[in-house]
């Protein structure tokens, strides 16, 4: 059996969630004005979104890691007696993350194979692909196996936001449709979904917050009523009302069912902006 390692990208939120694997994350960072930070060692999320409210004008910026930084982490993997080594990153539509990993891997001068598998993910879904994988090497499951499986549950999980504010998504051009809300982008509280190539696609527009959550559970729990056992992914960034809601209406619809509730990151937060909220599943 070989030993096999898992490596991430930081926006899989898999530092906020207790899940017990050796998963190495080659981190993003965050420039907030004059200032870089690596993201979650150097800026938290709860840090960054409490900045961003404390200066609304700042326009945050990130940065994926150099392929430097993954084959350091590919070293440490090799030094820890892995003969393979899974890179599994945000999905490629929304970050050169997953380029600069196939160039690591392509350059790296060890003896360990490496497989970089673009998630098409982000925030949790992605971290879920990452854990999985973890879980499965620990299992003794080898690559191809893992990697079918994470493309079972590519197939097999969504994911469904509302955000706040526009202004982010616009200017880094991550909406893939954006031409629809130019002019009207303060007034539209839009629902939003990562579609099947990992790239952010509107579901509908809602004029105000309130109906825009109502709006989120109920597309959410009409697209699990036929499923019988699936787990649930809850996102929020400083919005505890619109998180309470969320938590007390799955709650209210599937009081047993398994709940994974993490921030959104702060790379994810300097397109997203503050104020979001989303809910997803992962059918098993």
């Amino acid at each position: 059996m070989k030993k096999i390692g898992i490596i991430n990208t930081s926006t899989g939120c898999t530092d906020y969630l207790n899940h017990g694997y050796n998963i190495k994350t080659a981190r993003m960072r965050v420039v907030m004005g004059d200032k870089s930070y690596l993201d979650y060692t150097e800026l938290t999320a709860d840090k960054f979104f409490d900045m961003l409210e404390e200066n609304p004008e700042i326009l945050p910026s990130s940065s994926t890691p150099n392929y430097v930084e993954f084959q350091d982490l590919i070293k440490e993997f090799e030094d820890e007696g892995c003969e393979e080594v899974i890179i599994i990153t945000i999905s490629s539509n929304l970050s050169a993350s997953y380029s600069i990993a196939v160039n690591a891997a392509e350059e790296y001068e060890g003896n360990v194979k490496i497989t970089v598998y673009d998630s098409k993910k982000v925030a949790l879904p992605e971290g879920y692909v990452a854990i999985e994988a973890a879980k499965l090497a620990e299992e003794g499951k080898n690559v191809q196996e893992i990697i079918e499986k994470l493309e079972r549950i590519h197939d097999n999980q969504k994911i469904f936001f509302v955000v706040d504010s526009l202004r982010l998504l616009i200017k880094n051009g991550r909406l893939s449709n954006a031409s629809g809300f130019i002019g009207t982008a303060l007034k539209i509280k839009p629902i939003l979904e990562i579609d099947e190539e990992g790239k952010i696609q509107t579901l509908m527009k809602v004029r105000s917050t309130k109906k825009a959550l109502r709006k989120l559970v109920d597309h959410f729990l009409d697209e699990v009523k036929e499923i019988e056992d699936f787990t649930i992914l809850i996102h929020t960034s400083n919005n505890p009302e619109a998180e309470k809601f969320i938590q007390d209406e799955v709650a209210k619809n599937y009081p047993n069912k398994e709940v994974l509730i993490a921030p959104v990151t702060p790379v994810i937060g300097c397109h997203a902006d503050a104020k979001v909220v989303a809910v997803g599943y992962v059918k098993k």
